[in-house]
């Protein structure tokens, strides 16, 4: 069977946002909640509004409130990797090979 460099690509990427989360992102903590500052917590705004704005396909927007929930903080590991996964996509989508690899 003859794969095409382009599923390649698409299978590789796959692998690397999903194989990312590795199985701490999967157990529960149990450990006592600590709290949270309020950087973390405007991150996770940033976040949610910055993918609300990517389903919008206001993708300007989206990068945007994306970045600045990464430079902001966000409170895990989980919200770090789907910022980063959204900004994958939009670059992807935009033609920005260099910004998408990274």
């Amino acid at each position: 069977m003859i794969v095409s460099p382009r599923w390649s690509l698409v299978f590789t990427a796959m692998v690397i946002f999903f194989g990312c989360a590795g199985p701490e992102a999967s157990r529960m903590d149990t450990a006592a909640p600590e709290k949270q500052s309020p950087a973390p917590r405007e991150g996770k705004q940033q976040l949610s509004s910055g993918i609300k704005s990517y389903e919008e396909g206001n993708y300007k927007d989206a990068t945007r409130l994306l970045q600045d929930a990464l430079t902001r903080g966000l409170p895990d590991r989980g919200s770090q990797i789907e910022a980063h996964k959204y900004l994958a996509f939009i670059y992807c989508m935009s033609g920005c090979n260099k910004e998408c690899i990274a």
